[in-house]
């Protein structure tokens, strides 16, 4: 599964044994996988709205769950191998699984465990032809550049399976063996700062070498090609595409070279036809801020939607009179009940902060301000790339605004906590903040502004004054 399912699954077994030690019975006959997937498959509520967290309540789970959701893994990961072009087997699992644009899961496009684990970055894609392997070279050097190798393969191999099926359908009784492009960047040079190219400067070009008896073509580079990368048009991922395309075309047609170019253009116009498409862009900033940002690239934290939904379990209880299942329906009412809610909340996160160690959870929680920050300026710089790349076959809008979203979900609670915790948690003596504790603190927060923003809908009447009372001690409202 994706996004740390090991810690997700734990979660799991602590809600089901906090649940039975309130007193619910869970009738579970296949195990705790099967009633993982059970909690899954509910979209992570624990108890139903309909039942009490209390004595008395028992929750039949079908002894099917575990089904669908491997089912589920399998399609997305769909583990299995690969032929080479030495005639051996690579295992390989989908590549961009973990993508945001969902079509990238659909496409034929594997990377290799076999290759990784020999230091080697390779994929192949998979057509009813055979397998048209993509990899890199390895070559020496610091973090830098590993990560500019990666740049490079992850990137272009996503415009290589468009440009493998262009390719196939021109020559369709071309072989059925494994074929490979190999990129060579071992004479590429990687400037630790800014490198303007001079007026009247060449820039090289990547020259192609194929072999036809081992089935590869090897596209070289030269040692001043990421200057083609500084230009405000895609000139590098064109003369990079046009190089792979040359490759691909010479070992179809069974020719070690002088491949037509207009066959080269038209493959050109209807994979790369957008000039906005790129995969890297090298540019010069001016301010040392968003250096240090580019160099210190922080994963993003997002809300954990379990913990977020674990958190209003028993959430209305002593905070109104009036029973579980029934509707509060004046404005008086509705804003009285929301404020003790608010303030129940407040109270909870305020004994956790109390028991953590300050410097910790303002380290953490600036951490992930500072993360969504900078996810989204990527995303902002990249927004034309992102929109020629995916637009044809995605609701780019719908993904940008889901991800904003998702951003501004977290992005609050987030600064919550950190005011919080300046005022509340002792400055020594207390736990280091962990990413378990961080994941429940921010969906405390997350559940405390939901709350606050239900009461301002409420007082300002922008809604009507009506809020259902569940039997778990969730409530529902009109947002």
């Amino acid at each position: 599964e994706l996004d740390r399912p090991i810690t997700r699954y734990l979660k799991c077994i602590k809600q089901k044994e906090w649940a039975e030690g309130e007193g619910v019975k869970f009738i579970n006959v296949n195990g705790d996988y099967n009633f993982y997937c059970f909690w899954r498959r509910l979209n992570y509520q624990l108890v139903p709205r309909d039942l009490p967290v209390s004595n008395g309540s028992m929750i039949p789970i079908n002894n099917d769950m575990v089904l669908p959701v491997r089912e589920e893994v399998r399609n997305l990961v769909d583990r299995h191998v690969i032929q080479t072009v030495a005639n051996s087997y690579s295992p390989a699992i989908r590549f961009g699984r973990d993508a945001y644009f969902k079509s990238m899961q659909g496409r034929p496009i594997y990377a290799s465990l076999g290759h990784l684990r020999a230091g080697v970055l390779a994929g192949a894609v998979e057509t009813p032809r055979g397998p048209s392997w993509l990899l890199v070279i390895p070559r020496e050097g610091d973090e830098q550049i590993r990560h500019l190798l990666y740049e490079m393969w992850s990137g272009f191999i996503g415009l290589y399976d468009r440009l493998v099926i262009e390719v196939e359908a021109l020559y369709p009784e071309a072989t059925t063996d494994a074929i490979e492009i190999r990129l060579n960047f071992v004479e590429l040079v990687v400037s630790e700062d800014y490198v303007e190219p001079q007026p009247g400067m060449v820039i090289g070009a990547p020259v192609v070498a194929v072999n036809l008896e081992l089935r590869i073509a090897e596209v070289r580079f030269p040692s001043d090609f990421l200057m083609h990368f500084q230009q405000p048009e895609n000139t590098g991922e064109r003369l990079v595409l046009r190089a792979i395309a040359n490759g691909l075309v010479s070992l179809h047609q069974g020719v070690t070279e002088g491949v037509d170019e207009t066959v080269l253009d038209g493959l050109m116009n209807r994979v790369l036809g957008d000039s906005g498409m790129r995969i890297l862009h090298l540019f010069r900033t001016y301010y040392p801020i968003k250096h240090l940002l580019s160099r210190q690239t922080q994963k993003p934290i997002f809300l954990a939607h379990e913990d977020f939904v674990f958190s209003k379990l028993r959430l209305s209880e002593g905070c109104t009179a009036a029973r579980p299942g029934t509707s509060l329906t004046t404005k008086s009412e509705c804003n009285k009940f929301l404020h003790r809610v608010v303030d129940k909340i407040w109270c909870q996160i305020r004994e956790q902060l109390r028991q953590l160690d300050r410097g910790s959870v303002i380290r953490e929680v600036l951490r992930v301000h500072e993360a969504v920050i900078q996810n989204r300026g990527h995303w902002r710089r990249t927004a034309q790339a992102v929109l020629a790349l995916y637009a044809p076959t995605e609701d780019v809008y719908a993904v940008a605004q889901e991800r904003e979203s998702d951003r501004n979900n977290v992005s609050l609670p987030a600064r919550t906590i950190l005011e919080m915790a300046i005022c509340e948690c002792p400055t020594a003596g207390g736990h280091q903040l962990s990413r378990w504790k961080l994941d429940e603190l921010l969906a405390k927060a997350a559940l405390l502004v939901e709350v606050a923003m239900d009461s301002d809908a409420v007082n300002s009447d922008l809604i009507e004054p009506r809020i259902g009372l569940h039997l778990n001690g969730e409530y529902d409202i009109d947002r």
